[in-house]
């Protein structure tokens, strides 16, 4: 449950103005984000928001405001931390001018505190696990030689590391780890010659913002449901330890791809649907179990691709009966996916 400060976080404006933070707006402009990218819920731009204010009233106070460029880059951050990277591109494309002009930030030298700090005003991270996402910003500036920085290029490293972090590693072996002699000092910046290797960029279980990565989702239950998750037809998605929310996309064009080339016939592809839907459904189950929570919002299956599925593979004869199917789909989905209960799931298309 989130625990909110009783004193307020002052934000300083682009203008210089001082004032409190508007929650009420900000809550208004996350669910406008989350709703352009097709996803209604108003909860979830609740939460966020609630988080925002809880980690933000200990940063801006009188003495010190808060900058709005640091409230926004705050919101954006914590957005891609918990999954929502095209939520974070859509809040961050609707701020107005005023909000998304330019302070001075100087090119400075950087070394562990500074980073530090950086970071306490973006992620409302512990103390260790901040101080183990400061060594892998560390580690990536010291492997690109920069010895002076402006905040802003922090703040968007910070955010790939995020997105690092969310990303199945690749197939290949990793690199081998750094020594310790390449690990920066507490009191000085790492030298340029201490370049990282790649395994020092690598999430580790303590310092990642994710609960579960798509990586650590329990593995498919039978060669059916292997085959999908191979094919990037079921793609699972990192969960966030700030919005813990099970997530699973369904590509269809993927699907449609897996039956073979050329146009493919509703009475194969509707079954189809059917089995990777009963395999969605197993893989959310699977993954409620694993993480063992006491309480789980509603999973969110987001389904790619109906109308190019449809247009491309399918391929009606008319646009009413490309409707027709569509709506058709979106039907099956509804009847094989629960939308109440303790294994409730709610569906987006994109």
């Amino acid at each position: 449950m989130i625990k909110l400060h009783s004193k307020h976080c002052l934000v300083r404006t682009a203008e210089g103005a001082v004032q409190s933070l508007d929650a009420d707006a900000l809550r208004s402009d996350l669910q406008r984000a989350f709703r352009a990218c097709g996803v209604s819920e108003d909860w979830i731009g609740d939460h966020i928001a609630l988080v925002v204010e809880e980690h933000a009233a200990g940063t801006g106070t009188e003495a010190s405001p808060l900058g709005e460029r640091d409230l926004h880059a705050m919101v954006s951050t914590l957005l891609t931390a918990s999954g929502y990277e095209d939520v974070s591109r859509r809040y961050r494309d609707q701020l107005p001018a005023s909000a998304q002009a330019v302070d001075p930030d100087p090119f400075r030298p950087w070394d562990l505190d500074r980073l530090d700090r950086d970071l306490a005003n973006l992620l409302p991270l512990g103390g260790e696990e901040r101080r183990e996402m400061v060594q892998r910003l560390a580690a990536a500036l010291a492997g690109l030689g920069l010895s002076a920085v402006r905040t802003e290029l922090l703040r968007e490293l910070a955010r790939h590391l995020l997105q690092q972090s969310a990303t199945p590693p690749p197939s290949s072996s990793p690199s081998s780890s750094p020594s310790p002699s390449s690990s920066p000092s507490p009191s000085s910046s790492p030298s340029p010659s201490s370049s990282p290797s790649s395994s020092s960029l690598s999430p580790s279980p303590s310092s990642s913002p994710f609960l579960m990565l798509p990586q650590q989702w329990p593995p498919p239950s039978g060669p059916a449901a292997s085959h999908l998750v191979g094919a990037g037809v079921l793609r699972p998605q990192p969960v966030s330890r700030f919005l813990p929310r099970l997530r699973l996309e369904l590509d269809l064009v993927r699907l449609a791809v897996s039956l073979g080339p050329g146009p493919v016939p509703e009475i194969a592809f509707l079954p189809a649907l059917a089995r990777a839907l009963d395999a969605a459904r197993e893989q959310l189950d699977a993954a409620r179990r694993r993480l063992d929570l006491a309480s789980l919002p509603p999973a969110h299956l987001i389904v790619v691709g109906l109308e190019a599925t449809v247009d491309d593979a399918l391929r009606p004869p008319t646009a009413r009966a490309g409707k027709a199917l569509q709506h058709e789909v979106r039907a099956i989905i509804a009847a094989k996916l629960p939308a109440t209960g303790a294994a409730a799931v709610y569906t987006t298309f994109r």
